[in-house]
């Protein structure tokens, strides 16, 4: 069970430190991201945008350092659940497909985000104890799984802004 703890400790670890490296590459576009997202405005939401990439960046390397790990994971399980809730939110108020920032301008918000996310946070768990590990990571694949699954993703019609349904206005 210990290879297993430092295998998700290192997996989410390189998945957090990548993200920030990738958001912070992406500067430029990220704070606009976090205002449509949250509803904050300004430097506000450019603060924001800092902090999330310094706690993924930041958790990443205590993760991968091994420095303050098991604190590391469990901030690091509610970061990306945090993440999930945002991204749900953000679903049923109608954004799904419009940028989430999370790799970058071109990661789109979905339904497959969201089950990876809580898939990432069962994985930052499991480097927490032995004793969960193993039926912790077991979640977290069928929740990859079915996060490929094309249920989960955008369809072409879910992309389209105009809609093909007649008008009823006179």
């Amino acid at each position: 069970m210990a290879a297993l703890m430092i295998a998700s400790r290192i997996s989410v670890a390189i998945v957090l430190s990548l993200a920030g490296l990738v958001k912070l590459t992406h500067w430029s576009a990220f704070p606009a991201i976090v205002s449509r997202l949250v509803p904050l405005r300004g430097k506000i939401a450019v603060a924001a945008a800092y902090g999330i990439v310094t706690c993924e960046f930041g958790i990443g390397v205590c993760m991968l350092a091994n420095r303050g790990a098991t604190l590391a994971a469990v901030a690091a399980a509610i970061l990306l659940a945090s993440f999930a809730v945002v991204l749900g939110i953000n679903i049923f108020s109608g954004k799904k497909g419009q940028s989430c920032g999370c790799f970058g301008p071109r990661s789109r918000i979905s339904w497959a985000h969201v089950l990876r996310n809580f898939g990432l946070a069962a994985v930052a768990l499991a480097a927490v104890s032995s004793r969960t590990a193993g039926l912790l990571l077991i979640a977290a694949l069928v929740v990859f799984t079915l996060s490929f699954m094309p249920r989960f993703h955008l369809s072409s019609e879910s992309r389209s802004v105009t809609s093909s349904a007649p008008s009823t206005l006179p």
